[in-house]
């Protein structure tokens, strides 16, 4: 799961791809019959506040769209959802039966947003359509993508995939790591000697944590202890928190940051607006993003402190000799087929077949013939170019949405390498569960986020990382976890587990 096709990069510039898959080969097949009418068909697509998209007057008569009509020989009507109503509307599609012939969802067959409609057979299986009708989907798609979208053996969506599902990265004030004569840290011992060298020179915030541990959970994932994450221990599927001591010690080492003034004292309340900030005026000294996010926010911190170098450093390895973020799913998002369509579905499942052949990825890299190509010249084609990469094509690679505006800027060609030689050989995976366990379903309090903590926990390990309770109140927090329904979603996890139905995803070599 963690390597990364550098390749996909170089079919940008000298149009190839090679991918991997767990499926035959398959050869390219025009997809467009001059023979048969436009297929006409209705698809909903979240926006995702994509500045281009939200400020059309009308996306079906955007021209880009246009032409991808005429290139696959189709007429279909975009049904925009806007992204900060994402889930309301589409659970009001699901409830109205006025359901589109294509749907844009999370890959997570059983998202919130999807209101149980795997459930309850409102899309399609596609397995025997993809054979006849998607060929070069079946060739370029990993196999780890079509899983995340597989239940009981039925594909239910065809998925956008992630050739390096490791995308969160550690950022380091790097003129600040040379100023004080240090080397680039791996170890955590290293790590706090930086951290307490950015304090010696006057850094507000040496390490950069905010509320609810988001994105600032990166030294326990030094501990293999991410506390949204679940591990086979001692022959339970337990939370990572209590697998052994390794959560409390990561607590431990994280109180040890807050005595020494190394995370800000006002971290349980800091917002996402909160920590940007301070990074962007130079008072970060480290801090984790998503590695595609890393340019634009370089830019940003060049531009407010003179002489600042930003720079993509391996994240702190702990105890095993390892480290990382949490590793996400192989698969971002997904296109669902209306069970109840009238419209042909393998011409469906042939339009976006065609995005992954050489003609389809021409046209959304390069707008046409590549041999015609020009880059954007102002902030107005930029934002066509990203519509059309990023958001127009439906199933392709996302490790980056626009890895053409990424290969222009300085830092870029170092950004694909740090995903090549670093992110690519660090995370953490984790047991999951395709069906959300019900007895966390059931308790808020001791449910965890995809990437935040339980509610339970993650109060009671504020309270010791402030110092207003001893560290061995960490043994009461996992005890009430217990209590309030955590020894009943160990029972059903291992259930599960145990199973080997297919309903857990269990990472290679556990």
């Amino acid at each position: 799961m963690k390597k990364i096709l550098v390749v996909a990069f170089v079919f940008l510039i000298a149009v190839s791809l090679v991918a991997c898959s767990g499926t035959p080969a398959a050869t390219e097949q025009p997809v467009a019959k001059e023979d048969l009418p436009p297929l006409e068909f209705t698809i909903s697509m979240r926006d995702f506040n994509n500045p281009f998209v939200v400020g059309l007057p009308d996306i079906n008569k955007e021209p880009n769209k246009v032409k991808l009509e005429e290139l696959t020989n189709t007429k279909f009507d975009i049904r925009l959802i806007p992204n900060a109503q994402w889930v309301e509307r589409m659970n009001v599609m699901f409830a109205s039966g006025d359901i589109p012939d294509i749907v844009n969802a999370g890959s997570y067959l059983f998202g919130p947003e999807l209101a149980g409609a795997i459930e309850n057979d409102v899309f399609l299986p596609l397995n025997d359509l993809l054979k006849k009708h998607g060929p070069n989907l079946l060739k370029v798609v990993p196999k780890a993508a079509w899983d995340a979208v597989t239940y009981n053996g039925k594909i239910y969506a065809i998925p956008d995939y992630l050739n390096n599902p490791n995308r969160r990265a550690m950022n380091v004030r790097m003129d600040l790591v040379k100023k004080a004569g240090l080397g680039t840290p791996r170890t955590l011992d290293e790590y706090v000697q930086v951290l307490r060298a950015f304090k010696s020179m006057g850094v507000e915030q040496p390490f950069v944590m905010r509320a609810n541990f988001k994105y600032s959970d990166t030294f326990f994932g030094a501990f293999d202890a991410l506390p949204y994450q679940w591990e086979y221990y001692n022959g339970k599927v337990v939370p990572k928190f209590m697998a052994g001591n390794k959560g409390k010690e990561a607590v431990a080492f994280h109180r040890k940051l807050y005595e020494e003034g190394l995370i800000h004292k006002e971290f349980v309340t800091l917002t996402a607006t909160d920590s940007t900030n301070a990074i962007l005026a130079g008072k970060g000294g480290m801090w984790s993003m998503n590695g595609s996010d890393f340019i634009g926010r370089e830019k940003e911190v060049k531009g407010n402190v003179p002489g600042a170098e930003v720079a993509i450093i391996p994240s702190p390895t702990g105890p095993d000799g390892k480290g990382g973020h949490f590793i996400y799913d192989p698969s971002i998002m997904a296109f669902y087929f209306n069970a109840r369509t009238k419209v042909d579905v393998g011409r469906l499942i042939e339009f976006i077949d065609w995005q992954v052949t050489q003609e389809g990825k021409n046209f959304f890299t390069y707008g046409g013939d590549p041999a015609q190509y020009k880059a954007p010249a102002n902030k107005k084609e930029e934002d066509e170019e990203g519509y059309r990469v990023g958001w127009l094509w439906m199933v392709k690679e996302r490790d980056f949405n626009n890895p053409l505006a990424i290969l222009r800027e300085p830092s870029g060609p170092g950004l694909v390498k740090a995903f090549e030689n670093i992110l690519s050989k660090e995370g953490r995976d984790s047991i999951k569960f395709m069906l959300p366990l019900k007895a966390l379903s059931a308790n808020p309090d001791i449910n965890p986020g995809v990437d935040t903590p339980p509610p339970i926990w993650m109060d009671g390990v504020a309270r010791i990382i402030v110092g207003a309770a001893p560290i061995d109140y960490y043994d009461t927090i996992i005890q009430e976890w217990l209590k309030r329904g955590g020894q009943a979603a160990i029972d059903e996890a291992t259930a599960l587990y145990n199973s080997k139905s297919g309903q857990i995803y269990i990472p290679s070599g556990k």
